[in-house]
């Protein structure tokens, strides 16, 4: 078993980082989003909660940003939707909420005679990912289905959806240019998440592209203001090294409520 966010702290520079799982209760799934820099654009960027469960990146130095590209660099990162929730490190969020939607729209099969609930539940969160980066979809000209167009980084889309169950998701650049989609289910263990990122880990360049399945990592915090904390000091540096520290966002849902808490903690906004 993984000691706690051991997976996360090994890694200098992650990029960009989603983990779901369960919170040690049992009692809240867990939705994780944080966000390293290594740009002065990457780094001019904070993540904004507008309730509800939805998370933005958000501007500090606009005269900053001039130097990325805006269409990469800001977008929500988590978004509910009804009976569900979508992170991602991209405009694709808003993709992936709209797909679930469309899914719960669709009509329901033939009547077998047993009578249906008002209120069907959610399509399977695998099914939303598949649905979603099933066919190239362009968002200011970007297909947010494929890999980032920023050569030679070609920075992996990674994703993530809450429903009535978990999955992950990463579209990853092949050795021929052609994207390459894989989907991962996140099992509803106690205490446990699974992990995407980016990057493999190396403050190196080019940046190597996250590889192999998601890593299983600890959820040992009851809060999302302590799971938070919990992440942000995982990604810190070690010694003396630089910190590429952006932002770290945590929302718990209720099982069986499905209320929302969120917290959020920001490089720019430390007090000391």
């Amino acid at each position: 078993m993984p000691d706690n966010l051991a997976a996360l702290s090994s890694m200098t520079y992650p990029g960009r980082v989603i983990i779901i799982g369960r919170d040690p209760s049992g009692e809240h799934d867990v939705i994780i989003y944080a966000v390293t820099g290594r740009s002065p654009s990457s780094r001019a960027r904070r993540l904004v909660h507008d309730g509800d469960g939805a998370v933005r990146t958000e501007v500090t130095d606009p005269e900053m940003l001039r130097g990325g590209n805006e269409r990469l660099l800001l977008y929500h990162c988590l978004r509910p939707f009804p009976g569900g929730l979508a992170v991602s490190n991209g405009a694709q969020t808003d993709l992936i909420r709209e797909t679930a939607r469309n899914l719960a729209e669709e009509p329901a099969s033939p009547s077998t005679g047993v009578a249906q609930s008002k209120e069907p539940p959610p399509p399977p969160a695998g099914e939303i990912l598949r649905r979603a980066f099933r066919q190239p979809h362009l968002i200011s000209g970007v297909d947010v289905t494929a890999y980032e167009p920023d050569a030679p980084a070609y920075t992996p889309r990674i994703s993530g959806c809450l429903a009535g169950d978990a999955a992950l998701a990463i579209v990853r650049r092949r050795p021929d240019g052609r994207p390459d989609r894989q989907h991962f289910p996140v099992p509803p263990e106690t205490g446990r998440g699974r992990m995407l990122a980016t990057y493999r880990g190396e403050n190196c360049d080019p940046l190597p592209a996250f590889e192999g399945n998601p890593r299983e990592v600890g959820l040992g915090e009851e809060t999302p203001k302590m799971t938070a904390a919990a992440v942000y000091r995982a990604l810190g540096p070690e010694d003396a090294g630089q910190d590429l520290r952006v932002g770290v966002a945590a929302l718990f849902r209720h099982v069986r409520s499905g209320e929302l808490e969120a917290a959020v903690i920001n490089r720019t906004e430390e007090t000391g």
